[in-house]
This record gives C-alpha cells, structure tokens and sequence, in this order.
C-alpha cells in the first residue's frame, strides 16, 4: 500500500511540474529527459542508468561533499535538470528532516519507469514508448557492426 501511493505521488510530482498542459506535459519532460541519461546512446533506458544520473545531479549538489543536501542545494538540481526545474524540496524529504543523502534522492521511484516500465524490468526501449515522430530521438552510434 505504501509502495502504490508513493507511486502515485511520484506521478503527481511529474504533473505538478506540468501546468496546464497536465499528462502531455508530463510525458514531454519525462521523454526530453531521456538523452541525459542514456549513456550509451542505445535508445534502451534502464533503472541502472536512471540511478547513475540521479547520483550525478546529487553529487553536483552536494558540493561540500557532505553526503547529503539540504534545501538550498537542492536548488542545484533544479537548474540543472529541467524534469526537476518545479521541484519541491519537501516531496523528496516525507519526513522533513530538512536532509536528503544520496540514497534518499537516488532510490526514488522514477516517475520514467513508473509511467513506461509497464513489465517491471527496469528496461524500456524507445520502441516501446509509442512517441510521435517529433520526439526527440536519441544520439550517438547507430546499431550494427562495430
């Protein structure tokens, strides 16, 4: 039951950062999101590369290397990742400590793959998303011989 509404709130963050546009605009962060953190360029966006990005946009806000932020450094993130440019400091911290460690911010459900992730795998392939033809498409080598 936790787990269900902490999804649901996830999502909730994802539209609140939306306006008007509610659903599409969630859908528009989350996809322009995408080429931050496919490394590899591969199109396939997995948990693991998801938590790899989270640890970066924490470790450039945690610039007294303390091992957690408060809300003044949270604002770091916010500059710098659009999908999070609406962010509360308050949804990250349900307990109001008035801290965030790494794994407070980085073991948070993704709204990604609460949204697409749909066989639980912690692997979506671009092919799965279904976008139209003006969404961004990802970079980087093409597949085949190497």
């Amino acid at each position: 039951m936790a787990g269900a509404r902490r999804s649901l709130a996830v999502f909730a963050f994802v539209l609140a950062g939306a306006g008007p546009a509610l659903a599409q605009g969630a859908d528009d962060m989350m996809i322009g999101s995408l080429p931050s953190w496919d490394y590899n360029h591969d199109g396939v966006y997995t948990c693991a590369n998801w938590k790899r990005y989270m640890g970066e946009l924490f470790s450039k806000a945690d610039r007294k290397k303390r091992g957690f932020i408060d809300a003044s450094e949270f604002e770091a993130i916010k500059a710098a990742a659009p999908m999070f440019a609406n962010a509360e400091f308050a949804y990250f911290d349900p307990k109001g400590t008035g801290r965030l460690t790494r794994a407070d911010f980085v073991d948070w459900p993704s709204p990604f793959f609460i949204r697409y992730d749909t066989r639980h795998t912690c692997r979506v392939e671009r092919s799965e998303l279904n976008l139209p033809q003006s969404a961004p498409a990802p970079t980087g080598r093409k597949r085949g011989r190497r």
